[in-house]
């Protein structure tokens, strides 16, 4: 069952929401699975943790599965899916392991991993205004290559943590449009927003790294 406590970074929840808990550890925002072990069956412990990892990164990801598959870009002659290797970096890159569980560092998620690559936005911001807004605002790049163009499109990632729930996992627009604002539900008011985004030419053969923009709160 979930908890209220002031003090904590992540906001006013903490505890089990569902499928998953909500923590803090050493000022980092994390999030687990709730791992349900089945009777009867032996498995050592490196295996017992192995799946526990694997089933969270599968849980977090699958709903933005869409995103995943514009983002990490696939090497020829191999036979791996996009998920495939968005788990195995996120397995290899962004668990953490405290008193025998495991956690994904949020701050360390990439949406994208790409091969042929394009440039990420110019000075990304990201901002919570009153009346339930999320702002991000980027620029053009002012020593822009070939490989940017105005008609990029720009993919964001909205995850609010407190349900477990994607909010944004699309592309919202062209690079050139400079801002987006995403307009929170009311019952998101007080809930700790994650952002990221990259970009993508309007091909989607080009693709930037992914920028983690921050957690924001939700203002009334």
């Amino acid at each position: 069952m979930a908890s209220g406590k002031d003090d904590s970074i992540i906001g006013h929840t903490t505890g089990k929401i569902g499928p998953v808990t909500l923590t803090t550890w050493k000022k980092l925002n994390i999030v687990k699975s709730n791992i349900v072990r089945k009777r009867g069956t032996k498995q050592s412990e490196k295996q017992i943790l192995q799946n526990e990892i694997f089933k969270l990164i599968l849980q977090f990801f699958t709903p933005a599965k869409l995103v995943i598959d514009t983002g990490f870009q696939l090497p020829k002659n191999i036979s791996k899916t996009h998920m495939n290797l968005a788990t195995s970096f996120h397995m290899k890159n962004t668990i953490i392991n405290v008193e025998d569980k495991c956690y994904i560092d949020l701050a360390k998620v990439k949406f994208s991993q790409p091969i042929k690559l394009t440039k990420q936005a110019w000075n990304p911001a990201l901002s919570a205004e009153e009346g339930r807004k999320v702002t991000i605002t980027w620029e053009l790049n002012p020593y822009p290559q070939k490989c940017s163009q105005p008609d990029d499109e720009v993919i964001i990632v909205i995850y609010n943590r407190n349900e477990d729930l994607y909010l944004v996992n699309w592309a919202v627009g062209r690079r050139d449009m400079l801002t987006y604002t995403y307009l929170a539900h009311k019952q998101h008011i007080g809930h700790d927003l994650f952002c990221y985004m990259f970009i993508a030419s309007a091909n989607s053969k080009l693709i930037s790294e992914t920028d983690y923009l921050g957690m924001v709160t939700v203002l009334n």
